[in-house]
This record gives C-alpha cells, structure tokens and sequence, in this order.
C-alpha cells in the first residue's frame, strides 16, 4: 500500500462518485426493493472504507492500481501550489503549505467540537430522569428480552422533552431517550424494538467510523449533504426491516401508526438538538420517514442479491485501480534515457557511468542501476549540480 497526495485525490474521486451512486439508489424505492437493503448497506460500509484507506494497492507482481499522467493540468498545478509566495532566510511559504494547514486546523476543530459534544451528550443523558412509570418499564423489558434474550446488555432508559424522536446514544452502556409523545403500549413496544435493533447490529459503530471521515474531509460537501443522511437513512431502513420480520401484523399496524405520532410530533417541534449528533437520533425530513412508511408497509422486500452485493464490491475494487500523477516533459540524453524534470528543489540523480547516484535535500543517499519509481520524476544531471 502506498499513501500518497496522488492516492488520497483519487480516494476523493472514488467516494464522491460512489457516494453519489448511493444517494441516488436511495431515492428510487423500486431499486432498494430490487437490490437488497443489507447490499445497500454493505456498500455504504464499502464507502467509508474507501474513504478511510486513501491508498495505492500494488503489491508485486500483482499491481491493481495503473498511474494516469496529467502533463499539462497537474503539472501547472503542482507548480502553482509549490511556488513560494513568501520568503525568508529561514523558511518559503507555498501555498501548499497554507492549505495543509487550514486542512489540519480544521480537523482539529471539527474532532474537537465532536468530543464537546459527546461529552455534553452524556453529563445531558446523567442529569436525565429515568422512566419510573411501571407500565413504560414493563413494555421496555419485554421488547429487551425479545431482542436481547439473554440481558447481557444493560440499559438506561430516560425519559426527556427535548428530543422530537427517540434515539439511542453508547453501545457499551447504551442510553435510550424517549421522547414526550403518548404512544399505546402496542406503539411503544414496537418504538423500543426499533431502538435495541439499533445496538443489536452496532449501528453507532458505523456512525463512528462516518464521524472519522467527516473528521478527516470535513470540507466535503458530498460527505455533508449526501453520505451522512444517506447512512442516517440506511440505518432507520434497517432496523426498521428487521422489526418487521419479527413482529406480528397487528405489531406492524401499531409501529406504522406510531411512526405516524413521531411525524406530527416532529412537525410541532420542528428543532433538532445540535449537541446530539453523536446519538442515533432519527433527526430526519418528512420525505425519508414517509419513505420508511413505503418501506414497512411493502408486501415483499427483498433483503440481499448476489449480484447487487458483486456489483458493489466490484465497485470497492475499481475505485482502486486509478491513480492521477504529474509527468513533466522529459528529454533523453546520448544514451537514450529518459531525463526528467521537476520543479521540487534538493533532490536529484547524478549519472555516475552507467549507474545513478541519488541526492536528497542535497546530500548523498545511496547508488543504483536504474532509476527508482518511487523518484521517478526527479531531474538526472550529468555532473555535480550546478548553484
């Protein structure tokens, strides 16, 4: 594997492309029918991989990435961004360097505000009363035991007037939040189920990993406008599945009529906790709950394909296969070698008879027979470089 400015832009293609794909596959009911929800969610899983691995996979002699020249684009690029605008004795500031910096300021910050707000999420959550009401308690156990038979998870159940939905924060010490709404015990049942579903399949692990992402490419308005509701979406489509398969029709009628409280609810309140983006909080639009109306009271939903879970790795794979890189002009000397060109400064080759000898920041590394690929851009000179 090999990290590298060139590997992680394509990285950025791949899951912008991928991320798009996603979104639109969501807004179309008839193609998560006919694809599956759980391949649909592998992908999303597939997404934030790629995100998260902004790598070259070439291993020798198996290389799966192939190296895409750019010799005008790139290079006037490259040049542009490794131009000092500002110079001292001691130090060239490039703009390169400006924009590693506001990047790495900005993930600071962003991670920072992420751990603010976690914090704040749970001295919220200690402060919260827990539901004393016997009858909310005994609804709770029953669902608990259903998903959870064996009670090896232990959970605090809070009862608060600022959440529009309910949701569910941790999965080692889980809290569920349960909103002022008056469900029927038949509604609560079914709003609990649809919570400890949620921490069966480890759904806030997930939401991690798309926090470190967004940590990492905060400034990437496809990840802000589109993979984060897309996988808020993905995640209430399944637990809201698998409700279904365990609960009787009269069950089904009593969450579709539940989710319908939920709405109106959230319609009157119309406010969202800021502080409460690290909970499974379905803080969602009309249009992505009516699509979960659509969803449960579908006759026959498919879950998996083969060829839809092919396709996506399929497309995992081939968002490895490309690289971008500058190639400047290149001349040959007597010899008919290749001699390249690169406007860095403090590395060069020197062409020592038939070998290379390899200068870094100017001094000596090491001689070899050929020219290395991981310096092949760096200018070859046939004596001691000149001042």
């Amino acid at each position: 594997m090999l990290l590298s400015p060139y590997s992680f832009f394509a990285s950025l293609i791949a899951i912008i492309l991928l991320t798009l794909i996603l979104w639109l596959i969501l807004k179309n009911d008839h193609l998560i029918s006919y694809i599956g929800l759980n391949c649909i969610y592998v992908f999303a899983l597939l997404i934030l991989l790629r995100g998260l691995l902004p790598v070259e996979l070439s291993f020798s002699p198996f290389q799966l990435t192939r190296t895409i020249y750019s010799r005008k684009a790139f290079p006037a690029f490259r040049d542009i961004l490794l131009s000092p605008f500002y110079e001292t004795e001691f130090i060239a500031l490039t703009p390169v360097m400006v924009l590693y910096g506001i990047w790495l300021t900005g993930s600071f910050i962003v991670f920072g505000v992420k751990i603010y707000r976690y914090c704040q999420c749970r001295k919220i959550a200690a402060l919260l009363p827990e539901v004393t009401d016997p009858k909310v308690a005994a609804v709770f156990q029953r669902a608990r035991e259903h998903v959870f038979p064996k009670g090896s998870v232990r959970f605090r159940l809070l009862q608060t007037g600022c959440f529009p939905t309910p949701a569910l924060l941790g999965f080692r010490h889980p809290v569920i939040f349960l909103p002022d709404i008056d469900y029927t015990e038949e509604e609560l049942y079914c709003v609990f189920l649809h919570e400890l579903i949620h921490c069966r399949r480890k759904h806030f692990l997930m939401k991690l990993l798309l926090d470190l992402l967004i940590v990492i490419q905060w400034w990437n308005p496809v990840l802000i406008f589109c993979l984060i509701p897309a996988i808020h979406q993905l995640q209430e489509l399944s637990a809201d599945a698998q409700l279904i398969r365990i609960t009787t029709q009269s069950q089904k009628e009593a969450y579709l009529t539940g989710l319908g409280r939920t709405l109106r609810y959230v319609k009157e309140k119309r406010t969202f906790p800021k502080h409460m983006d690290f909970t499974l909080l379905s803080g969602q639009k009309e249009a992505a709950i009516l699509q979960r109306f659509r969803y449960i009271k579908a006759k026959s939903v498919k879950q998996s394909s083969w060829w839809g879970m092919c396709l996506f790795f399929l497309l995992f794979i081939l968002s490895f296969t490309f690289v971008f890189e500058t190639s400047y002009s290149v001349q040959t000397d007597n010899t008919g070698r290749e001699l390249f060109r690169n406007p860095s400064e403090g590395n060069f080759y020197i062409r020592n008879g038939d070998m290379y000898d390899l200068y870094m920041d100017n001094q000596y590394v090491y001689t070899s027979i050929e020219i290395l690929d991981t310096f092949k851009n760096v200018p070859i000179y046939d004596q001691k470089k000149e001042e």
